[in-house]
């Protein structure tokens, strides 16, 4: 017999999916590894805009985010991402990045996440 153990535990936002779960012995589940998500604390632009574009992003799919270079886009996109894919709202997400610095940047806040 085996536990299902939450890679990424629910008390963080972890969702109870098969791509969030892993097969553990129960005397192993408590030692088993997890992913922890990186803290999000936004900043006052972000925090002003998370109640207006999730909605967006829920009803339509797609949204466009403009901000000045080092404001935050990255970590931003990446938690309205976790948000959405922890409520069931989506289960793709498709970004265009531009350049490469900032398609590092992405890719770097995607992997904190698991993705």
């Amino acid at each position: 017999m085996f536990h299902v153990h939450h890679v990424i535990p629910r008390i963080s936002g972890g969702p109870t999916r098969i791509d969030n779960g892993t097969a553990v012995c129960p005397d192993c589940h408590q030692k088993a590894p997890t992913l922890l998500l990186p803290d999000f604390v936004p900043r006052e632009w972000q925090d002003e805009r998370t109640p207006r574009i999730l909605p967006i992003l829920r009803r339509c799919g797609l949204a466009t985010l403009a901000a000045v270079p080092g404001s935050g886009k990255a970590p931003f996109a990446r938690f309205a991402v976790v948000q959405l894919v922890n409520t069931g709202d989506v289960g793709r997400v498709m970004w265009f990045v531009p350049t490469h610095n900032l398609r590092r940047q992405v890719r770097n806040e995607l992997a904190a996440v698991g993705v």
